[in-house]
């Protein structure tokens, strides 16, 4: 794609921005978008809450409560960048894709490092709300401008205000830099140019009586500046002479500008669905595209060559026109919804193009045909979590689609939390009900159950493997042999979920009859039975010392126990959906819980307060685990990715990404040094947790795995499989060297 500005007609959304206004701020309010180094311009008339960055490789999507950054070729998400409480409107990408801006509610710019995924900076400049921002071509500044009239000017490396303007009580509704940088022009009641490196006012062109200039934009050669006036005549402005020559167009609506490469031609979209062409240094008509749409053109761009021009309009179609020539190459149907951007791929062959309910399509120019779609979409109007389902296929680390939502698993690690599943899913009412009152967290029935063994925890001794089953069943393993020492099951035989070991030889239980089962292993499974939970129960765990049990499930909240005494001591409240895995910090202060939601809370255990959520998963959550020394807490799910956070300030630290399906399972070694992550592409992955680097892969297992531990040396792995077979794996072999099933 050409690089460029893109706005929109209504104030809902900022795309890349801009409240358009005159000076008194009475005027229409409209958005204006920004793609990039700006060789065109485009007005909206939809919410563009996705955005395609350079070459049409990436996608970023404005959803709910983050930004999803997704790969268009497979659909699969790369990152998800949280709000943090402050939503995110708009996006935009840098002119090489490395960055991407989010502008928020409260006026703040987020960066974020689209290579890696980190926050870099967050600019607090505006005190109202922000109206544009645009990049220099080289990606090293960002301009952005607020209602309250001013203009900043951002070092995008060190995110330090390098320049400041006032502008009166002018609102800027658009912003661009001269093709060097060194020159920032401005819309308003009048188009400004201001020197860069000192804030100098170079020269002024007056938009006239009551006239708005809303949009802006530099011809290739920086000698000429594109005006939109009142969204209707379009100026050409001579930089160094400051003359000016209007364009003789329809008057209809001017919604779209974009120059050649080589800055000869202009072209305008109207809204009569007519594309104009223009000679820049001389403001001739050189004719008109149409005969393709009749609703207002919505966006131009040119490819890499200068003569292929791709034009979207108000329908599902695109356009391709050799503007050289004046003819139409092809028309490519294939979306069901309004196109909402285009880009040319980087060898000008290719076109990728998004619509407004999220569909992605990469097309070969050359034959008019589809290469590969996918569905990403994420919207303010809609649940997020459903809105941020997708579903692609084939291994690309599918995220399931709303109302098809695969059970879960989930873990917390180092024995003393259990690997827990979720059988089955039952419909609930949303809310979050005071005291301590059941919550039913909004859930869609889960479609199938998970099979076999469906959690595993490993005694603090080392000596002894707890597993449960769907068949309700609790047994107790011998490490060194896998041979069955003991086994148990609760009267009301229903799926058992998940297993801990607690204090005093005590085995900890839950399932789906929403009781906790406290079993003495050393009096033959003697034990009680802890109730308070109204819902089935799909996450257990115990401190560090063995003293206390967290559990959750199909409700919006956690419960806390005493293990000596059978007390329910807390309710935590604040989750907003089920609950699919538990973790107790090892020094107890902390309880962490996640779902389908997507979200990581922790909590202080001993107040219930909050103290972070974290947000960065696309899809349900299914597993996460505190490291042994409480510094970081990993978390895993549907989206394939294990996340590393800072347990401290929250941040995310590290995304480890090599699986090719949905992640059930996490545990770290004893020691901290090493993490293993497995799920339902089969495979165990071991990673470095000093250098993030992927050490082993481990193959051989013929099932979905759900649950893994590490024993004391970490020396050993132990898996739980679909096939109801534990697995024991010698990791300076890199392969399983024994296997055992109940019977």
């Amino acid at each position: 794609m050409l690089p460029g500005v893109r706005l929109a007609a209504f104030a809902s959304s900022l795309a890349i921005l801009a409240v358009c206004a005159s000076s008194t701020q009475t005027a229409t309010t409209r958005t204006w978008a920004a793609q990039g180094a700006s060789q065109s311009v485009r007005i909206l008339p939809f919410e563009p809450s996705v955005t395609l960055g350079p070459g049409g490789q990436t996608l970023a999507v404005v959803g709910a409560d983050r930004v999803v950054l997704r790969d268009t070729a497979s659909g699969s998400v790369r990152y998800a960048f949280p709000d943090a409480g402050d939503a995110v409107v708009s996006v935009a990408f840098s002119p090489s894709g490395s960055v991407l801006a989010g502008v928020t509610q409260s006026a703040r710019i987020v960066l974020w490092d689209a290579q890696s995924g980190f926050r870099r900076a967050t600019l607090a400049g505006q005190t109202d709300q922000v109206s544009a921002i645009a990049f220099s071509n080289d990606g090293q500044l960002l301009a952005s401008a607020g209602r309250e009239g001013s203009v900043f000017v951002w070092n995008v490396a060190t995110g330090l205000a390098q320049l400041a303007i006032n502008v009166g009580n002018d609102v800027v509704p658009a912003l661009a830099f001269s093709p060097d940088g060194r020159t920032l022009a401005a819309g308003g009641s009048s188009l400004r140019l201001w020197d860069v490196s000192t804030g100098t006012a170079i020269s002024a062109m007056s938009a006239g009586p009551a006239q708005t200039v809303d949009a802006v934009l530099f011809a290739p050669d920086g000698q000429t500046v594109a005006a939109v006036m009142d969204n209707a005549t379009v100026a050409l402005w001579n930089v160094a002479s400051s003359t000016v020559r209007t364009l003789a167009g329809d008057r209809t609506g001017v919604n779209a500008l974009a120059f050649t490469a080589d800055g000869s031609v202009l072209a305008t979209g109207s809204s009569n669905g007519r594309v104009s062409l223009w000679d820049t240094s001389s403001a001739r008509s050189l004719g008109s595209l149409g005969g393709v749409f009749a609703t207002p053109i919505a966006e131009l761009t040119f490819g890499p060559d200068g003569s292929s021009l791709a034009v979207t309009a108000a329908d599902a179609r695109i356009a391709v026109f050799d503007a050289i020539a004046g003819t139409t190459r092809d028309v490519l149907q294939g979306h069901t919804d309004v196109v909402t951007d285009v880009a040319f791929g980087l060898d000008g062959k290719t076109l990728v193009s998004t619509a407004r309910d999220g569909m992605t399509i990469r097309w070969d120019l050359a034959s008019g045909k589809p290469l590969s779609s996918s569905a990403a979409f994420l919207s303010r109007a809609q649940d997020a979590r459903s809105t941020e389902s997708a579903a692609p296929t084939g291994n690309s680390g599918s995220i399931t689609a709303p109302g098809s939502s695969p059970a879960t698993v989930s873990s917390a690690s180092e024995g003393t939390a259990a690997h827990t599943d979720q059988a089955s899913s039952t419909n609930a009412s949303p809310g979050v009900a005071k005291g301590t009152a059941v919550t039913k967290a909004k859930r869609l029935p889960s479609p199938r159950r998970w099979l076999g063994l469906t959690a595993l925890a490993i005694s603090s001794d080392g000596t002894t493997i707890g597993t449960t089953s769907v068949d309700g069943s609790v047994r107790l393993w011998n490490l060194a042999s896998l041979q069955v020492a003991s086994s148990f099951t609760p009267s009301t035989r229903v799926p058992s979920t998940g297993i801990a070991f607690a204090a005093g030889g005590k085995v900890v239980s839950v399932g789906r009859d929403s009781n906790v089962h406290i079993w003495n292993a050393t009096a033959g499974g003697s034990g009680v039975v802890l109730r308070g939970h109204e819902q089935p129960i799909r996450a257990v765990a115990t401190s560090a010392d063995g003293a206390w049990i967290a559990t959750g499930g199909e409700e919006a909240r956690l419960m806390l126990w005493d293990v000596a005494t059978g007390k329910l001591m807390r309710v935590v409240m604040g989750n907003t959906d089920f609950v699919n895995t538990v973790a107790f910090s090892p020094d107890r202060k902390l309880v962490a819980a996640a779902g389908p939601d997507g979200r990581v809370h922790i909590w202080n255990a001993a107040t219930g307060a909050q103290v972070h959520t974290l947000l960065g998963h696309i899809g349900e959550v299914n597993v996460i685990a505190f490291s042994p020394d409480g510094s970081v807490i990993a978390s895993a799910g549907q989206d394939t990715r294990v996340l590393i956070w800072d347990v401290a300030s929250g941040e995310l630290v590290h995304a480890l990404e090599g699986h090719q399906a949905p992640v059930r399972t996490i545990a770290f070694t004893r020691d901290g040094a090493a993490l293993a992550s497995a799920g339902e592409d089969t495979r165990i992955l071991i990673w470095d947790m000093h250098t993030f680097a992927l050490r082993a892969t481990l193959s051989g297992a013929t099932s979905f795995i759900n649950s893994v531990a590490f024993a004391a040396n970490g020396n050993l792995l132990f898996s739980a499989s679909e096939n109801n077979e534990i697995t024991r794996w010698n990791l300076a072999a890199g392969r399983p060297d024994m296997s055992a099933g109940p019977n």
